[in-house]
């Protein structure tokens, strides 16, 4: 099983939201897809990411990459040959996207050939756990934006009882409060909507909440500030924290009712 021909196929993907990277702020990611297709007809293939500032490879550069250096190292060697086929990239200095896109789209052909998943080929199992790939910020705090501070909050939890460095211990504990706030504040916006559902009206103050039974007290703000309602929007900030965790989920209706009154 020998290589008859390939191809290289670059597509952007836009994301939902734009993407603060350590060394950039995307709003989409370039990706490249190769294909390598046998002399027996079976195809094989491997994705990878265009990303200049941290694999130094653009689409161009990768082509080339793979047209002038990576593939012809394959020439005339069976592909079913995994060590061959080793031993060939690992020739190559540098070039690792490439030659990882070259031996990932190898192991398809293969699996293609033994008309098995990839996964059954390499002896895996066919479902594995999965873990979220962090990047963007702390686990915490994207939990949060995600309309889960509970998730949040256990996973702080669980950081800090295995912490033992002051600082880090100060700095988790302070992470844990800026959640409680988005808790709160997202309990509390509720509360007011039910409010004003039930009224048709805006309470002029937190306290009206509890009056009117909707909540049972008022939480404390933890950094020992407190919490404000503008009556005119309904909206209700942190006086410590005035800049909201950012949320990107649809708000579920109120979890709050009042009772119904006999007329």
């Amino acid at each position: 099983m020998k290589l008859a021909h390939w191809s290289l196929h670059v597509y952007r993907l836009p994301y939902v939201r734009e993407v603060t990277w350590v060394y950039a702020a995307e709003n989409s990611g370039d990706y490249a897809l190769l294909t390598l297709v046998s002399d027996n007809g079976l195809t094989g293939i491997a994705e990878g990411v265009i990303k200049p500032t941290r694999t130094g490879y653009s689409a161009r550069s990768l082509a080339t990459a793979l047209e002038t250096v990576v593939l012809p190292q394959l020439e005339n060697l069976s592909l079913e040959d995994s060590e061959a086929v080793s031993r060939a990239l690992a020739r190559i200095p540098e070039n690792r996207l490439g030659k990882a896109m070259v031996d990932n789209a190898c192991w398809t052909l293969r699996a293609a050939a033994a008309e098995k998943p990839l996964w059954q080929l390499l002896g895996g199992k066919r479902e594995v756990d999965l873990a979220y790939m962090v990047t963007r910020q702390s686990p915490s705090r994207m939990a949060a934006e995600a309309g889960n501070p509970d998730t949040a909050l256990a996973f702080l939890e669980a950081r800090l009882t295995d912490t033992h460095d002051p600082e880090m211990r100060e700095v988790l504990a302070n992470r844990m409060k800026e959640v409680i706030i988005e808790r709160d504040l997202f309990m509390l916006e509720s509360a007011v909507e039910a409010y004003r559902m039930q009224y048709r009206a805006l309470p002029a103050t937190l306290t009206d909440l509890v009056v009117a039974g909707a909540l049972p007290s008022l939480p404390q703000e933890p950094f020992g500030g407190d919490y404000r309602l503008d009556p005119k929007t309904g909206s209700v900030s942190s006086s410590t924290h005035p800049e909201r965790l950012r949320t990107f989920f649809k708000r579920p209706p109120p979890a709050y009712s009042f009772p119904r009154t006999r007329e």
